[in-house]
C-alpha cells in the first residue's frame, strides 16, 4: 500500500529552506540594480511612478515565494510526516482508507511520468534531496556588451564643428572615455545604461526562479524514496503544480518586465540622439562662441531657425513622454500577472482527511 521511511522524508524540510534561501538572494541581487534615481531616470521621463510600485510588488512575490518554501509548505509536510511517524500503527486502516482517497492522483502522476523522457530525480544515502543546479548561479553581476548599450558612430566633423567649442570639448573627452553629450542626454531622457542593468538583472532574476521550480520538482520526486504510495502521488501532483505556478506566474512576468526596460533603453537612447542636436546648440550658446555660427545669418532668420529647432524638441519629447506613458502602464499592468500560491492544498490534506476519516 505504501511505505515511509521518517528520518530520511525530513531531509526534505532542509531542502525547502535551501530554495527559500534562495528566493531571498534572488530579491537582494534585484534591489542591486533597480535603486534609479529620479536623474537617472529623466527629467522627461514618467517611468518613475510605475518603476517604484513594480519593485515593490516584485519584493513582496519574492518574498512569498521565500515564506512558501519555509513555512507554507514545510510546515504542511512536517504535520504530514508527523501523522505517518507517530501514528501509522494504531491508525493503520486510516491510513488505508487515505491511500483508497487519492488513487487518482497516483494516476495523474504515473500519466505525467509516462509522457516525458527519463526517469525521475533521485538523490543517494549521502545526499537525499540533492539539488540539480544553484539557482543563485543566475545571480551574477550584470556586465553590458555593446549591443546592450546603443551608441551610434560619431558623426563626421564638419565645416561649423570648426567654430564649435563643443565639437572640441567632447573630442578631447572621448579620449578619456566620458561623454559629456551623453551625459547631458541622459539627464533628459533617463539613463538607457541603467535601464539595460536593470533589463538584464530582472532577466537573471527569471532563469534564477526557474531553477528554483526545476530544483522543487526535483526535490517531490526524490521524496519518493522515503514515501510511496496514493497519498505521496496526491503530493507529488500537488507540488509539480505549484512548481508550474511558479514558473507562470513569477519567471514568466519578470521576463516581460525586462522586455519592458529593454523598450525604454531604445526609447530613451533615440530620444537623446533626436535632441542631440538642440542639446549641441544649449552648450555652444552657453558659451557665446555657437554666436559664431549665426554671424552671417539676420536675426529674424536666426530666431525662426531656433523656434522650429525649439517646437521639434517639443515634439520629439511629447513623443517620447507618451512611449514611456504607455511602457508605465505595461509596467503596472504585469503586477496583476504574478499569482501567489495557494496556501490550502498545496499538499493533500491529510490531516484533514484523517480528522474527518
Amino acid at each position: 500500500m505504501f511505505t515511509f521511511d521518517h528520518d530520511r522524508a525530513r531531509k526534505i524540510i532542509d531542502a525547502l529552506e535551501t530554495l527559500g534561501e534562495n528566493a531571498q538572494a534572488g530579491s537582494n541581487y534585484l534591489s542591486g540594480y533597480t535603486d534609479i534615481s529620479f536623474l537617472d531616470q529623466g527629467v522627461i521621463n514618467l517611468l518613475s511612478g510605475a518603476h517604484a510600485d513594480l519593485t515593490t510588488t516584485v519584493t513582496d512575490q519574492m518574498d512569498h515565494l521565500f515564506e512558501y518554501f519555509q513555512s507554507t509548505l514545510s510546515y504542511n509536510l512536517i504535520d504530514t510526516f508527523r501523522l505517518y511517524r507517530d501514528e501509522e500503527a494504531e491508525n493503520r486502516d486510516k491510513l488505508r482508507a487515505l491511500e483508497e482517497y487519492f488513487t487518482a492522483e497516483d494516476n495523474m502522476m504515473d500519466d505525467r511520468r509516462d509522457g516525458v523522457s527519463g526517469d525521475p530525480a533521485a538523490g543517494t544515502d549521502a545526499d537525499p534531496f540533492r539539488a540539480r543546479e544553484d539557482p543563485t548561479s543566475h545571480f551574477t553581476e550584470v556586465q553590458l556588451s555593446g549591443s546592450d548599450i546603443p551608441r551610434d558612430a560619431e558623426t563626421p566633423m564638419g565645416v561649423l564643428d570648426i567654430f564649435s567649442i563643443t565639437f572640441f570639448v567632447q573630442t578631447v573627452c572621448h579620449f578619456v572615455g566620458w561623454y559629456p553629450l551623453e551625459a547631458v542626454g541622459k539627464r533628459i531622457a533617463g539613463d538607457w545604461t541603467a535601464f539595460a542593468k536593470c533589463a538584464k538583472a530582472y532577466r537573471n532574476l527569471a532563469d534564477g526562479v526557474d531553477a528554483i521550480a526545476r530544483n522543487l520538482r526535483d526535490h517531490v520526486d526524490q521524496l519518493e524514496q522515503a514515501w510511496t504510495g496514493n497519498a505521496y502521488a496526491a503530493c507529488n501532483v500537488a507540488v509539480y503544480a505549484a512548481a508550474n505556478d511558479i514558473q507562470t506566474g513569477t519567471a514568466e512576468p519578470l521576463r516581460k518586465i525586462a522586455d519592458q526596460y529593454e523598450a525604454a533603453v531604445d526609447a530613451a537612447y533615440q530620444t537623446f540622439r533626436d535632441l542631440e542636436p538642440i542639446i549641441r546648440a544649449i552648450i555652444d550658446a552657453a558659451t557665446g562662441i555657437g554666436l559664431i555660427r549665426t554671424l552671417g545669418k539676420g536675426f529674424k532668420e536666426g530666431f525662426e531657425l531656433l523656434t522650429k529647432h525649439t517646437n521639434d524638441a517639443v515634439e520629439r519629447i511629447s513623443e517620447f513622454q507618451a512611449t514611456i506613458s504607455a511602457l508605465s502602464s505595461d509596467l503596472a499592468s504585469l503586477a496583476s500577472e504574478f499569482t501567489k500560491l495557494e496556501k490550502v492544498g498545496a499538499v493533500p490534506p491529510i490531516l484533514d482527511q484523517y480528522d474527518k476519516a
